[in-house]
């Protein structure tokens, strides 16, 4: 995956910029509902929980929820909004970490890790359950 880039022009300020990006971060086709749970800016990285509910009739995942962070690299140099969208379990390295009040946000949202979630998420100091220690205890 690349990076979009959108030239601040327009007239639209950083803060207009940011809020359009978030509002295009919920939009999806095939009757997917996608909800903005939680999001924090930080100058190079964004971080969005987002939930996504799927249709009965979906093809791939009919019915489902699923609850994901997402992770977007962020490049606002040179007159330009860019971004480079991600996820947790792509294993992304950004720079600037989650605050402690968002990391508890992803912990009691999407407490499971899946894949290279594990590693980003020891990399950058957020909880998750061991699924392997769960299978211990029951």
């Amino acid at each position: 995956m690349g990076w979009t880039y959108t030239r601040m022009q327009d007239h639209k300020s950083l803060s207009q910029i940011k809020q359009d990006h978030e509002w295009d971060a919920t939009r999806y086709g095939s009757g997917i509902k996608a909800e903005l749970l939680a999001s924090e800016w930080k100058a190079k990285a964004w971080f969005a929980i987002i939930r996504l509910s799927y249709p009965a009739d979906h093809d791939r995942h009919p019915g489902q929820v699923k609850t994901w962070l997402r992770i977007d690299l962020i490049d606002t140099s040179a007159g330009q909004f860019g971004y480079k969208d991600g996820a947790e379990e792509m294993g992304m390295y950004q720079e600037g970490r989650p605050s402690p009040e968002f990391k508890k946000k992803i912990y009691d949202l999407i407490p499971n890790a899946e894949s290279y979630a594990k590693e980003w998420r020891d990399r950058n100091g957020v909880k998750y359950r061991n699924s392997h220690q769960m299978e211990l205890i029951a």
